[in-house]
């Protein structure tokens, strides 16, 4: 009676049919893969990817499994505030944001459909715990246009351990980006979280070489697939230990970092993703990341790549 009576305060956003006709249906409640967002999940890049990503990877695995044979996976996807935005200067509303991100998304085998709703007081503040652990691809992928890098520079709002790191080298980082992008001829665009997605995507999509701190558009790149230079505002990646991969038939070092929550896996450390090359999601290293932990690195990688 309870749950009846929270289902109908729900407001119905509408449905994204992803690969299927329109036949008029949605998503429902209770027979659907339900994708909850929080305050954090609704505002940022990496905090959806990450989110929406885990959704699709597990709807392609089975598929690949033939575990749904009968039409497309549906999807409910839950938030507040669906006219909301976090910051005035922002060019869409969550709403607009949430449903654009998950249509510019390759479509998993069988197709999808799927329905948004907005959550009547939700309880936003309790936050879908961050980890990198998953990414799916977009349509738009990358394919290098004209001579410009990309880069994100350091966004205003944040805070605790971050803020002290971040502020205190990052400026350098970019310095010397635009340095080296200025010695070697390159143009620069810069990405930012007030611009359209739209726009996001496509210069990241068209960029030679992605540049940021760890992120939100420094897991966006991932999806894209545009080598990625990023600076993390942990400490120096160190070897955790090894495991066996079964597709190439080496042992491949896994690597941490040490943050607020102690040891987080980076870099080398396995992600459920899509593989382009066999057409499967695969657990894997991510493979268009390079962490950099001081200047002479990011001279290094940049001669590297684009001298």
């Amino acid at each position: 009676m309870y749950l009846d009576r929270k289902m109908t305060l729900m407001k119905y956003l509408g449905t994204s049919y992803l690969g299927v006709d329109d036949d008029g249906s949605r998503a429902e409640h209770g027979l659907s893969r339900p994708i909850r967002l929080c305050w954090a999940t609704m505002y940022s890049w990496g905090t959806l990817v990450n989110t929406v990503s885990a959704a699709f990877c597990e709807i392609q695995l089975l598929q690949q499994e033939s575990a749904y044979t009968n039409g497309p996976a549906r999807v409910c996807v839950y938030y507040t505030k669906e006219d909301h935005k976090k910051k005035p200067a922002d060019s869409e509303t969550i709403h607009e944001r949430v449903k654009w991100f998950i249509e510019a998304l390759k479509v998993p085998d069988g197709g999808m459909i799927v329905s948004y709703y907005e959550l009547p007081d939700g309880k936003e503040h309790i936050v879908i715990p961050f980890l990198i652990a998953n990414y799916w691809p977009t349509k738009l992928q990358w394919t290098p246009k004209g001579d410009y890098i990309s880069l994100q520079y350091l966004q205003e709002g944040i805070g605790g351990y971050k803020k002290d790191r971040v502020y205190r080298e990052i400026p350098g980082f970019y310095d010397k980006v635009r340095d080296l992008a200025k010695q070697y001829g390159w143009e620069i665009k810069e990405v930012d979280y007030s611009m359209p997605y739209q726009e996001t995507l496509e210069i990241l999509a068209g960029s030679n070489m992605h540049f940021s701190y760890l992120g939100s558009s420094f897991y966006l790149a991932a999806c894209v697939g545009v080598p990625t230079v990023g600076w993390p505002y942990f400490d120096k990646a160190h070897r955790l230990g090894t495991y066996y991969d079964y597709d190439s038939k080496e042992r491949i070092d896994v690597m941490a970092e040490t943050g607020q929550w102690g040891k987080i896996t980076s870099n080398t450390v396995r992600v459920l993703r899509w593989d382009d090359e066999r057409q499967v999601v695969t657990n894997k290293p991510e493979d268009y990341i390079t962490h950099v932990y001081d200047y002479d690195e990011v001279t290094r990688v940049f001669k590297n790549n684009l001298v």
